[in-house]
């Protein structure tokens, strides 16, 4: 603030302080335009070497892709062989005459107390054993001797064990659910710890009838998909190959299982460049085979998505874009494995990738940036020093007759008006000197006229505006208080002489026919009634309008105090159900638990909940049970009360309409007897609390009344 004081007051630091600006406008454009071309330039190198480097990577790990999938599918066709192999000696085996074969091999099988059958063997002896189910327990003795031919394989089974890692185990299974497998299954464990069904039925598992002669009539290698095997091994993929009889008779299946958690194993073992990258086997359905679980369901939602917008595709591979739920993308590149029908993806995320050069480049640019300004701003300091010499020289010329001109000005501020300044030239200056000697002697004769008559008139408009600002405000105020009671006057006039007027005509009229008719007296006792009806009526009216009056006041009749609420409806609840005792009644409550105590009227509060509950009793389905459904909960610092009853309901034009005095439906008007105040009643009770209260009904559905009480004590509420 100081140095503006000084520039102010100093005409050379004035014309200094322009110079500099437009010297520091000129290079701010200079130097703004110089680095938003850098930028720009910097840009478009950095979005070159983006799409550069993205290639170069993403060609990389797609050969690196294309190749491991390669090597899963030799794997896999190495077993296929292994199986292949397997079937021609098997069903040579099961070809040969029982004289052709040598001595067939003596079985041991125990018979558990579950009825399956197997054969025991040492844990530590490399051994392949076999299983009969107990479902196949009528016919163990007609496939013992298939099971004895089954014997001459396992050495084929352990060399085919032994020449694939990958594999978990081999077997055969006879389609009486009897089998042979290397290495030796521990049977009475696997049921034990319900994994094996004792009487499995092969035929009803897919590693059996992916192979029968319904699902391969081609007689060819089958795989599986990824299933629960009936062994602790957990989750398995099999390749399945029949065995036929020289008849032609599908004699079983030979099976090769590969645990899935070695391929897991394997995925994830696979070396990415790209941070957070990771690579995943999906089958054919899009279900996660193998892979990082946690990433897979965060990034696609436990399922991947089967079409995604292809990018670019090679002979066995794709690159494709997914973009997940945050607006994260990624590169996802896919290479297929035929034999499962699975396909190997690798998931890159694009920000992991181009992050780097992005760095990079900002690195360099901010560098760069930085030299620029430091040449700049040394530039502008020269620059700077020059500006202020010249100024200098050019103010001191001008600034002399300018300090005697603004001594004389202060003067005349001062209240010496008429003072005059010597004249030294008749340049532009000099001009002003000499038109400032002849407005200080024209001010000195004016200011005291001025003065005197600018007082005076400022004293009268003063306060004649302030009478003028009070009378108007009082006349506003006493306008807008007559409208209102003029209105309200007359409506209340019009909607009591409605109301009273036609209990009483039907008063009268009873009381003619009993004085003009010789009624009998049981006629008479009916019309007394009819009588005693409407007078009870008419006294209800006349208490509903008291209560409506004493209403229109203030907070200060309110007898507050801390209550409990749901005491204040099961209480109003209580006294309805005796007032209509003679109607069938349902109430159902629902009660948050422990309610807060709230600073209420009990008595104006049981009043509202009392006429919301009577209405729903008198406005029931003729000939109907009356349901009433009473909840309260706690919601943002407010209390919540919903009563909604199964009565005839209000069409939606009438529901705004509830809450005015005298207001009654079209429908029960005349049917039904009420004076029409009772939701107005309701809401000046509730809106005095501080509260709200909404209405929803639809005709023959009922109505749901919702009351809003704050906990806290509110501030009191006008109410009009």
């Amino acid at each position: 603030m100081s140095l503006i004081r000084m520039i102010k007051k100093s005409l050379f630091l004035k014309i200094l302080f322009v110079m500099l600006l437009l010297c520091f406008i000129s290079f701010a454009v200079f130097g703004i335009y110089n680095v938003i071309e850098v930028k720009s330039i910097y840009h478009q190198l950095t979005d070159e070497q983006i799409k550069k480097t993205t290639k170069e990577t993403l060609d990389q790990n797609l050969a690196y892709l294309e190749m491991e999938a390669t090597l899963i599918q030799q794997d896999f066709e190495k077993v296929e062989k292994n199986l292949l192999l397997l079937q021609k000696q098997s069903e040579y085996v099961f070809s040969q005459a029982p004289g052709q074969l040598n001595s067939l091999p003596k079985i041991s099988l125990v018979n558990h107390p579950l009825g399956f059958y197997w054969e025991p063997v040492d844990r530590h002896n490399d051994r392949a054993n076999i299983f009969i189910s107990a479902h196949a327990k009528a016919k163990t003795g007609l496939i013992y001797k298939d099971l004895q031919k089954t014997k001459q394989l396992e050495p084929l089974l352990k060399q085919t064990i032994d020449n694939e890692s990958t594999l978990k185990a081999v077997f055969f299974i006879l389609s009486e659910s009897a089998w042979i497998i290397y290495p030796a299954m521990d049977a009475p464990y696997e049921v034990a710890i319900n994994k094996l069904p004792p009487d499995i039925i092969v035929q009803e598992h897919e590693f059996y009838y992916m192979a029968d002669k319904s699902h391969n009539p081609e007689k060819t290698v089958k795989w599986t998909k990824n299933y629960n095997d009936v062994t602790q091994w957990g989750r398995v993929i099999t390749a399945l190959v029949p065995v036929y009889l020289p008849d032609g008779t599908f004699r079983g299946v030979i099976g090769a299982d590969v645990p899935i958690n070695k391929i897991t194993t394997r995925i994830e073992s696979l070396s990415l460049d790209t941070q957070n990258a990771y690579a995943f086997i999906v089958d054919q359905d899009g279900t996660l085979v193998a892979g990082n679980e946690d990433r897979f369901n965060s990034q696609f939602q436990s399922t991947f998505p089967l079409k995604l917008p292809h990018h670019e595709k090679t002979s066995n591979g794709t690159q494709r874009i997914w973009t997940d739920d945050a607006g994260e993308q990624y590169y996802i590149l896919s290479a297929e494995i035929p034999n499962t029908k699975w396909t190997l993806h690798f998931s890159i995320p694009k920000n992991d990738m181009i992050q780097p050069i992005i760095l990079q480049t900002d690195q360099q640019l901010s560098n760069k940036l930085n030299q620029f300004i430091h040449r700049l701003v040394l530039f502008l300091l020269c620059t700077s020093g020059l500006l202020i010499i010249l100024s200098y020289a050019f103010s001191r010329r001008i600034i002399r007759p300018v300090k005697q001109l603004t001594k004389a000005i202060q003067q005349n501020a001062s209240g010496m008006h008429g003072s005059q300044i010597q004249v030294h030239s008749y340049d532009e200056i000099g001009q002003l000197t000499l038109t400032f000697n002849e407005m200080s002697s024209t001010i000195h004769q004016l200011v005291k006229q001025l003065k005197l008559r600018a007082d005076m008139l400022e004293e009268k408009v003063s306060e004649r505006t302030k009478e003028l600002a009070h009378i108007n405000e009082q006349l506003l105020h006493t306008l807008e208080r007559l409208k209102h009671s003029e209105q309200a006057r007359t409506e209340l006039i019009l909607h009591v002489s409605h109301d009273l007027k036609t209990p009483l005509t039907k008063i009268k009229g009873f009381l003619q026919v009993i004085k003009e008719y010789d009624l009998s007296e049981i006629k008479q006792k009916e019309y007394v009634e009819l009588v005693l009806l409407q007078t009870n009526h008419i006294i209800g009216l006349i208490n509903d309008l008291f209560e409506l009056s004493s209403l229109h006041v203030d907070d200060l009749h309110f007898e507050k105090e801390w209550y409990p609420i749901d005491f204040l409806v099961d209480h109003a609840i209580e006294m309805e159900c005796k007032v209509h005792s003679d109607h069938s009644i349902n109430i159902t409550k629902t009660y948050e638990e422990e309610l807060p105590l709230l600073f209420i009227d009990p008595k104006k509060m049981n009043r509202a909940f009392t006429n919301i509950l009577s209405n729903a009793v008198k406005y029931a389905k003729p000939n109907g049970d009356v349901s009433i459904q009473c909840s309260i909960f706690m919601k943002n610092d407010h209390c919540y009360l919903i009563f909604q009853d199964n009565g005839i309901g209000i069409s939606n034009e009438n529901v705004s309409q509830i809450f005015d005095p005298f207001y009654r439906d079209e429908r029960i008007k005349h049917e039904i007897i009420g004076s029409g105040m009772g939701m107005s009643i309701v809401q000046k009770i509730i809106t005095g609390h501080g509260g709200t209260i909404d209405v929803k009904s639809k005709i023959n559905e009922g109505t749901i009344v919702t009351i809003s009480l704050p906990i806290k004590n509110p501030s009191p509420t006008k109410i009009y």
